[in-house]
């Protein structure tokens, strides 16, 4: 409880009590009601402005919140995007890839049917049975020389075979006035030189006894 400084009443010690109870009934005092209401009033105003800016910190706390999840989201998406966008480009060159192979690989294929069926006619036109003939364009064509002279030693042996056949059996005109006693033709020295190389040649396999008598005068 508050209590009167007597020291700052003047002529308080000489007072009777009449003065005294006078000075009582005037006296007044700060007993500080107003400016603690005051205060209290300053302090309400501040909470309020405190609870105010905690409740606006909240919502821009709350709105920042919202705009990093949205930034996050996008970053997400676009690295999604990037991330699908390369496995596209990488697929769709891959796909590039292999067609291109199989073109190249149908282009080398036609190539080869193009190059043996070529060589094949060739064989053919020199005479060589068509699976002979087939065997050799492939052997060709793959650079396997075994093959290719092994085949030609069998169109030699053939061709030889089919030459000495054919002279067995081919029937022999005799020439006029000039037949042996067996109805064969008979060549003399000079018939023979005026023949040309494969002629000649013609005539030694299909004629070797009438060949080696005309050359040696019998």
């Amino acid at each position: 409880m508050a209590q009167i400084d007597v020291s700052t009443v003047e002529n308080f010690d000489t007072m009777d009590a009449d003065q005294l109870r006078d000075f009582i009934k005037g006296f007044t005092y700060d007993d500080g009601a107003d400016a603690l209401s005051a205060a209290k009033a300053e302090s309400k105003k501040f909470k309020d402005s405190l609870d105010k800016a905690s409740s606006e910190a909240a919502g821009y706390k709350k709105q920042l919140k919202a705009v990093q999840d949205s930034l996050n989201a996008a970053n997400q998406a676009a690295e999604y995007a990037k991330e699908e966008g390369a496995q596209k480009v990488s697929e769709t060159q891959s796909a590039y890839e292999a067609q291109l192979k199989e073109l190249q690989e149908q282009m080398s294929a036609l190539t080869r049917e193009k190059t043996i069926a070529a060589y094949k006619a060739n064989f053919l036109a020199q005479g060589y049975a068509d699976d002979l003939a087939a065997s050799s364009a492939v052997a060709m064509a793959d650079g396997d020389s075994d093959t290719l002279f092994a085949n030609s030693a069998k169109f030699m042996e053939a061709h030889d075979a089919a030459v000495k056949a054919n002279a067995v059996n081919k029937p022999v005109k005799p020439a006029l006035g000039n037949e042996n006693p067996d109805n064969t033709a008979t060549k003399t020295r000079a018939d023979i030189r005026r023949m040309t190389p494969a002629e000649r040649a013609k005539f030694y396999v299909e004629h070797p006894d009438e060949y080696k008598k005309a050359y040696e005068g019998k």
